[in-house]
């Protein structure tokens, strides 16, 4: 359940930051961007591997994407993503999650497959990144704001 804050004066503040200076703007994406390498380095180095090199597909179809700006103009997010093709795609999902003994073929066939136990990679690469992620973030904005302040707008 998300929690709703009410902000008296909520529209001032947001054209104070329409008005952003780009040199703020910058150094937010590039907070934003620091973060989301932080989270594909350490998701690679925690995504599975084998030994004769399957795993090293899953792991360089690891990356970011660019910044992309939602919620109409109010918010800016970067997506790590995992699987540069839908059979890559599906294996990161596997790896992440696990899959159960057994299965079944498109055409109602069984399938003899062990199963595994998840093996998680992105999840923790976010969440060991998270508090510094924020933080960068935080400050980025902190400056801005105070920047803007100062300046009497």
């Amino acid at each position: 359940m998300a929690r709703v804050k009410h902000i008296d004066g909520i529209e001032n503040v947001r054209r104070v930051f329409r008005r952003l200076p780009e040199k703020y703007l910058i150094d937010i994406t590039h907070a934003l961007n620091i973060g989301a390498d932080q989270v594909v380095k350490k998701a690679k180095s925690l995504a599975p591997y084998d030994a004769d090199g399957n795993g090293e597909h899953l792991r360089n179809s690891i990356e970011k994407t660019d910044i992309r700006i939602i919620r109409g103009g109010t918010s800016a997010v970067i997506y790590v993503t995992a699987g540069d093709s839908k059979e890559t795609a599906n294996a990161a999902w596997r790896s992440e999650y696990g899959r159960k003994a057994g299965g079944k073929t498109k055409k109602g066939g069984k399938v003899n497959h062990p199963g595994h136990s998840p093996q998680e990679f992105m999840f923790p690469a976010y969440w060991s990144s998270r508090t510094s992620i924020r933080g960068r973030v935080k400050r980025a904005i902190k400056a801005a704001g105070k920047a803007m302040a100062s300046r009497g707008r």
